[in-house]
């Protein structure tokens, strides 16, 4: 756990400082849990499942860190670790209410990698995290000054899609479409294609796997298909 003055919130891209969540905001208060190894290097199911137990988890956590604040006399905003996220032209639900990696980086618990994930000194990459905006006025911590990201390129590399770029660039879009293949461009693919089928081969696509794939997806949210990043970091190991 960490905290950040919110009056110095690092910028993002877009904008997303904390006073759009609580105007008279003093401090963010980030924390972060660390992923089980052996469940983001399994199949696809169990990384998926354990995800959300993590980000379940995460969302417990703040409910009960805002709870404290708001007996304390306090205003007190969690903001959700997994969703759900602006739906605007402007974001397209990419981007969440507040930046948990630059607030994770500005309160000290990680620095950031070549590939722009947060590097924390214990478990490297395999870290979740969430906050709570609260106008406490609460001690702010200072930023890690170590470098743990060696450049080593093994997370570029890894990379099945060459989503990840030398420069620190990612390719946001490239990366979901490999990591979420029954999120909304596979759904919208499926159902273009399914409409200008005849019945019967409507009838066959129905009963086929990538149908139920985009069937579970749909009943439970999303799956995440891909962690070959996260694996290849040697920090944390």
């Amino acid at each position: 756990m960490g905290i950040t003055a919110a009056d110095t919130f690092p910028p993002s891209v877009p904008p997303r400082p904390p006073q759009r969540l609580l105007p008279k905001a003093r401090s963010v208060v980030v924390y972060g849990i660390p992923m089980l190894l052996g469940s983001i290097s399994s199949n696809p199911r169990v990384a998926t499942a354990h995800t959300k137990t993590v980000y379940h988890e995460l969302d417990r956590i703040s409910y009960q860190v805002g709870r404290l604040l708001e007996r304390e006399g306090y205003r007190a905003a969690t903001v959700g670790a997994f969703g759900p996220t602006e739906m605007s032209k402007e974001t397209r639900g990419l981007v969440g209410d507040l930046s948990f990696r630059h607030a994770a980086v500005a309160a000290g618990l990680g620095v950031w990698s070549r590939c722009r994930i947060v590097l924390n000194a214990k478990w490297g990459p395999r870290v979740r995290y969430a906050a709570v905006v609260t106008d406490a006025p609460l001690a702010a911590d200072s930023p890690l000054e170590q470098e743990l990201c060696s450049d080593c390129d093994l997370c570029i590399t890894a990379c099945p899609v060459g989503a990840l770029s030398p420069d620190g660039t990612v390719n946001t879009i490239k990366c979901l479409l490999h990591l979420q293949p029954y999120g909304q461009p596979g759904l919208t693919r499926f159902l273009r294609d399914l409409v200008a089928k005849p019945v019967e081969e409507q009838q066959q696509a129905l009963r086929e796997p990538l149908f139920w794939g985009l069937y579970q997806h749909l009943a439970h949210g999303i799956d995440y298909e891909c962690s070959a990043c996260l694996e290849a970091c040697p920090v944390g190991l």
